[in-house]
């Protein structure tokens, strides 16, 4: 991709678009099946769904990596080089989030004690790398959740970010989605809606304290 390509090619935005409904769907049912859901039968089903879809957002996400590494970014909106430099960590957060949640999760299903096969969709059996241990279970548990609570917040300033910015900004949307200006979406997101990562990250947390 040339340096003055104004839009990110189709590869990443259609691997942006998979994996956001992937994760929405991978953490409405992790929220359903831990807090709604008793029978334990219909339980293992939904986790083994779950599971499924953490291992599909994981390989999603390196495989955007990868693009990433090998595709130049379009040109930023003039800005701030602090919000500039803000919007790039938010990125980075959304990254390591993407690839920290699936792992933890692999990492729980490898150390948790009381073992059960994972199948990823039906199709093959999930390796499991190290022994059962239950302090490594309970620190992938915390990193697991935290990572879910850190990634709902994110995903929730980036979307308000596109809405602003379509509502209020110039012609396009924020990074990857729809093809424009890399940090536009998330200029906004850093400038206008810090007060909002503050109120969603309590609010989850106190959730996530239920557990």
């Amino acid at each position: 991709m040339n340096e003055g390509d104004a839009a990110w090619p189709r590869a990443l935005r259609l691997i942006h678009w998979v994996s956001a409904a992937l994760v929405l769907g991978m953490l409405g049912l992790g929220v359903y099946m831990v807090q709604l859901v008793h029978d334990p039968g219909r339980r293992f089903d939904l986790t083994q769904t779950h599971k499924s879809i953490g291992i599909a957002v994981l390989a999603l996400t390196v495989a955007r990596l990868c693009l990433r590494i090998i595709t130049t970014a379009p040109r930023p909106e003039p800005a701030a080089p602090s919000l500039l430099i803000a919007a790039k960590a938010a990125h980075i957060a959304l990254y390591g989030l993407l690839v920290a949640m699936p792992l933890s999760g692999w990492l729980m299903v490898t150390a948790t004690p009381v073992r059960v096969p994972t199948f990823v969709f039906g199709l093959f059996a999930l390796p499991y790398p190290l022994t059962p241990d239950l302090p490594t279970y309970r620190l992938a548990h915390a990193v697991h959740v935290a990572s879910a609570v850190l990634l709902a917040a994110l995903i929730v300033l980036h979307v308000a970010a596109a809405v602003v910015h379509v509502l209020f900004g110039a012609t396009g949307r924020s990074s990857e989605c729809c093809g424009n200006n890399a940090h536009r979406g998330d200029i906004s997101l850093i400038s206008g809606f810090a007060t909002m990562a503050v109120a969603s990250s309590d609010s989850s947390g106190k959730d996530a304290n239920k557990d």
